[in-house]
């Protein structure tokens, strides 16, 4: 079962008709929001699917949270807040996983996700702040889906919260260049000495990644963001 209808939910659709495994990817998915009630809406849905599903405690709930979690810089981060929040409602679940994910890259109408930002910025012509401190891990969503999927079917991890990523953490420079080669464009930009690079305790995930024969190297984001962006040209 799937909860949600955005980039997530799209990408583990393969547990669309699943009567054990409930994905949750349903709520805010803006990250610079700062309205109570949208947080709200989410954690009340959360306790009225939780409370429709009491009758057949056999889900495994998986629930995505986020590394941001990790950023000291994100502390007082509304967003980042509220997902701590939910973590710890799922963590009274008598069945879960939480996926801690990074930046991911696919295909999505959030005008809020870093890369939609920036792409953007970028194709539009528009002048923004690049954060020069800041250094971010992006994983092509179906590879989040693969590694996600590995580490539930093998069914050894429970009521654990699991860092998922490529262990490449990309600056913002080198993300604004990929996006100039896609778009053909120079990025119109202001240099501010502002953010931070956290790293994720990523072993599980590299192990499944390596299980499963995914390689992150050899241009891996400069793959990645074609893959979604240069079609969009």
């Amino acid at each position: 079962m799937i909860i949600g209808n955005g980039l997530i939910a799209n990408g583990f659709k393969f547990y669309q008709n699943d009567k054990k495994i409930l994905i949750f990817a349903s709520g805010v998915s803006n990250s610079n929001e700062t309205c109570e009630i949208a947080f709200e809406k989410e954690k009340n849905l959360l306790r009225q699917v939780k409370e429709s599903m009491s009758l057949d405690n056999d889900y495994l709930w998986v629930y995505f949270s986020t590394t941001s979690l990790l950023d000291v810089s994100q502390l007082n981060n509304y967003y980042v807040n509220h997902k701590k929040n939910v973590e710890n409602i799922v963590k009274e679940f008598d069945k879960f996983i939480i996926f801690r994910l990074p930046q991911i890259a696919g295909k999505s109408n959030n005008p809020s996700t870093l890369i939609n930002f920036l792409y953007k910025k970028i194709s539009s012509e528009e002048k923004f702040d690049l954060w020069t401190n800041a250094k971010r891990d992006i994983i092509d969503i179906e590879d989040a889906f693969k590694i996600c999927h590995q580490i539930i079917e093998e069914g050894n991890v429970l009521n654990k919260v699991i860092h998922i990523g490529t262990g490449i953490y990309n600056s913002i420079e080198s993300i604004v260049s990929c996006l100039e080669n896609i778009t053909g464009k120079k990025a119109l930009y202001q240099v501010k000495s502002l953010g931070s690079g956290f790293k994720c305790d990523l072993d599980l995930s590299i192990e499944t990644a390596e299980k499963i024969s995914l390689n992150f190297k050899n241009d891996y984001l400069s793959k990645a963001l074609k893959k979604y962006y240069m079609s969009s040209e």
